[in-house]
């Protein structure tokens, strides 16, 4: 990359950015960052603008700064992807120049569109929506890339592995539904943060959706097993009954809602999520790590 464009970043609070910012710093690039509120320390190639996706206001707002910049903007997109279209929709109608854009879509997007639950279909409809929406208004003119990834874990803030971790950690124990035979393939964040880094100006992965897994694919049982190996806990994986295990679930959800775990969650312990992530490794050498619990 002979001269670097400024990136636009939304969703500089997400897992992702956490590790793709450090890397675009080392990198020289200046970045804007778009959120609801300031996460990083003033650095010189750090620009912030107070954002949230959600009102039209703070979006125009943004939108005027943006549009009196001169030079090309690449746009990197962490938010969740149905923002993403009708802010894409206002930063091309008032000019801003925009010659590149990477979005995290998610594989709930094929995993959920048949969910028993109505919350997880409606959520796989809008990753959908979302996605044929960006495509749709980038059409000829900007090279888009949409990442699926499996399930994202740093360790330290995630909803997945760290949820188990600190599970394990106050009760000694986890439940599972029956065998917990579905395959899982764990991405760390810092392999997503890599994949960003190599297409951004790489035209093989122009206008192409990939799924990304992470480096060892292994059976629900198994990713708990090795959390309990990396707390150095005696393993105690108490397998439930799948219906009895799901009647548990919608009871403690009356008392709270925001249990965080749901019946359908429950079965997919025992459903595949496993994906293909060859073309990635085609296009641009992706080789994630295995499962670090």
């Amino acid at each position: 990359m002979n001269s670097k464009p400024k990136i636009i970043i939304t969703g500089p609070g997400s897992l992702v950015a956490h590790s793709l910012i450090p890397q675009l710093l080392e990198h020289s690039f200046s970045l804007l960052l778009l959120g609801r509120r300031r996460r990083y320390s003033d650095e010189a190639n750090i620009m912030y603008l107070p954002v949230d996706l959600d009102r039209k206001a703070g979006r125009i707002d943004a939108v005027k700064v943006l549009a009196t910049e001169a030079e090309p903007f690449f746009f990197i997109h962490l938010a969740p992807i149905w923002l993403l279209p009708i802010f894409l929709r206002e930063l091309l109608a008032a000019g801003v120049l925009l010659t590149r854009l990477v979005a995290f879509s998610s594989t709930s997007r094929l995993v959920k569109q048949h969910s028993k639950d109505l919350g997880e279909r409606k959520l796989a409809a809008r990753l959908a929506e979302g996605e044929a929406q960006v495509i749709a208004l980038c059409a000829d003119h900007l090279p888009w890339t949409i990442f699926r990834p499996t399930l994202i874990y740093d360790g330290r803030r995630d909803k997945n592995i760290f949820f188990i971790r600190s599970f394990i950690r106050r009760f000694g124990f986890f439940p599972v539904a029956g065998p917990a035979t579905g395959l899982r393939q764990p991405v760390y964040v810092d392999d997503l943060a890599a994949a960003v880094m190599a297409v951004l100006d790489n035209r093989q992965t122009y206008n192409t959706i990939y799924n990304l897994g992470g480096g060892e694919t292994m059976t629900y049982q198994q990713m708990v097993s090795r959390i309990f190996q990396s707390l150095g806990k005696q393993e105690r994986i108490i397998s439930l009954p799948p219906v009895l295990f799901s009647s548990l679930i919608r009871f403690a959800r009356l008392f709270r809602p925001r249990l965080g775990v749901s019946p359908a969650m429950v079965q997919r312990m025992n459903e595949d999520l496993s994906f293909d992530f060859r073309a990635a490794t085609r296009d641009f050498a992706y080789q994630p790590r295995g499962f670090l619990c």
